[in-house]
């Protein structure tokens, strides 16, 4: 790996790991703690370690799991009536072979266009951890409405 696409590759992560961290309410971490060995003392041939290291360090600061960020999801699934949607739509593994999945019965549309790394780690929504199917339900609210879940949407009052 050259020099300037391990420079460019150790950036791109710093830089992804920040903007994930700024959305979890979390500090942003500095590129010396994130690449753990300054650029100038990594050798040619660990380049490519080193870009996998910061790759992992970039999926840690990822995790969905900061509490400041499931504390957001919750509050909203608690107060704007997601968790009356929830209620009528089906249980967080329901898959009823109809293509829709999960708590909130979302098509693989849906999914992907709102969750897509959940779909990409677990399949379709029926597999994923309920904070993760929340997550989605949120993106797709923000973007749509209460309008991919029309009828119990209305049931719950909230069209």
């Amino acid at each position: 790996m050259s020099l300037d696409r391990y420079r460019t590759a150790i950036h791109n992560q710093h830089d992804w790991t920040n903007r994930a961290l700024e959305n979890r309410c979390l500090e942003r971490v500095r590129l010396d703690d994130f690449t753990k060995t300054p650029l100038a003392d990594v050798a040619p041939t660990w380049r490519d370690d080193h870009v996998a290291y910061a790759t992992r360090r970039h999926h840690r600061a990822q995790s969905r799991e900061s509490s400041c960020f499931n504390a957001q999801l919750l509050g909203w699934y608690y107060t704007s009536g997601a968790k009356c949607v929830h209620e009528h739509e089906g249980a967080w593994t329901s898959n009823t072979g109809n293509g829709y999945y999960g708590g909130f019965q979302a098509d693989v549309s849906f999914q992907t266009s709102y969750n897509p790394g959940a779909y990409a780690t677990w399949g379709t929504a029926n597999n994923w951890p309920p904070i993760e199917q929340i997550e989605m339900a949120y993106n797709g609210w923000n973007a749509r409405g209460w309008y991919p879940w029309p009828n119990t949407a209305r049931a719950c009052g909230l069209l």
